[in-house]
């Protein structure tokens, strides 16, 4: 099984203030939201504590497939995003804007 990719000291002080702070994470998430598909899914692979090497096994893909990806300015095809998703354990979900604060929140 391979192995999960190190998380260092930030990446566990931002767990624990989540933790204690489930409000701050909704503002992360909701921030998270605003940005470009190929953002999401870098910062969420990483939050995960997943390389691209893993992903890319996953989707049956080479790690510069993944690369290129979560690089800014691509426009990856929503079944290369399901893919990905998938890949990472996530869900792609749809969710009116107004409604999204809401659904986020419940979610936590």
């Amino acid at each position: 099984m391979a192995k999960k990719e190190k998380r260092g000291g930030f990446d566990r002080y931002v767990d624990n203030v989540f933790k204690e702070d489930p409000q701050l994470e909704l503002a992360y998430l909701a921030e998270l939201a605003e940005e470009p598909i190929t953002t999401q899914i870098a910062v969420l692979r990483h939050r995960l504590g997943l390389t691209q090497q893993q992903v890319a096994k996953r989707m049956h893909l080479k790690q510069s497939n993944v690369a290129r990806l979560e690089r800014k300015g691509e426009n990856p095809t929503a079944k290369m995003i399901g893919r990905a998703a998938k890949a990472m354990g996530c869900r792609v979900i749809l969710v009116p804007e107004k409604e999204l604060g809401r659904f986020i929140s419940a979610s936590l």
